[in-house]
């Protein structure tokens, strides 16, 4: 082994620090700061990075969530007309229902504030899920448990929806909408909390009827 070899590789290591000190611009891979190559005669493909801001993707996430709202009040209105024999769920669905409507306006209401406005390409695509969601139901002899499952299902999927959203109207400086959000998240998770206190009892309940003639149990 060379005796100086460790003291030559410290000088080579101090030249390449100096010349990265004095070109500030300079980066690994041959791309400056901004992504795209740094020699331009090089035949290496470019690249470039595209920044967000968090209102633009706030915005974006608005027009999702009422979207969802859509969805959610035809598969409620639609399992809510269906049901018969299920009175507390009945009533349930019947009182979330009012809430989504009102849900869906106050979303419509942030992103108008905030210069936007609803997709319709969007609430139309969540309508007609729905729409097939509850022609899948109607097609299985225990329509009320699948109701239920989606239902419950679905409202944890608002609560993850809402919770994001709090936390990008805070990113974005938006007091209003965060408090739209927060208050919408509440509903949502006390409907969650209720549907999962109740699954156990529904199904004994459709158990029970099921052991009858007829097809009570069915909605």
């Amino acid at each position: 082994m060379n005796p100086h070899s460790g003291k030559a590789f410290g000088v080579d290591l101090a030249r390449e620090s100096a010349a990265g000190e004095e070109d500030p611009g300079a980066s690994l891979d041959g791309f400056d700061a901004v992504g795209a190559s740094a020699d331009p005669h090089s035949s290496t493909p470019t690249r470039s990075f595209s920044m967000t801001h968090p209102a633009d993707h706030l915005m974006d996430w608005l027009r999702d969530a009422h979207a969802m709202e859509e969805q959610a009040e035809t598969m409620l209105q639609t399992a809510s007309d269906r049901l018969q024999n299920y009175p507390e769920l009945k009533a349930k669905m019947q009182a979330h229902l009012q809430e989504t409507r009102e849900q869906a306006r106050m979303l419509r209401e942030c992103i108008q504030r905030r210069g936007g406005d609803t997709s319709s390409m969007k609430d139309v695509a969540g309508k007609m899920s729905a729409m097939m969601q509850g022609l899948g139901a109607r097609m299985a002899d225990d329509e009320v448990m699948k109701v239920a499952m989606s239902c419950y299902a679905f409202e944890h999927f608002e609560v993850a929806t809402y919770r994001i959203l709090v936390a990008a109207a805070d990113m974005a400086q938006d007091a209003q909408t965060r408090q739209v959000c927060e208050d919408i998240l509440r509903q949502e998770e006390a409907t969650a909390a209720w549907l999962g206190e109740r699954l156990g009892v529904l199904t004994q309940e459709f158990l029970v009827l099921s052991q009858g003639a007829g097809a009570e149990a069915k909605r």
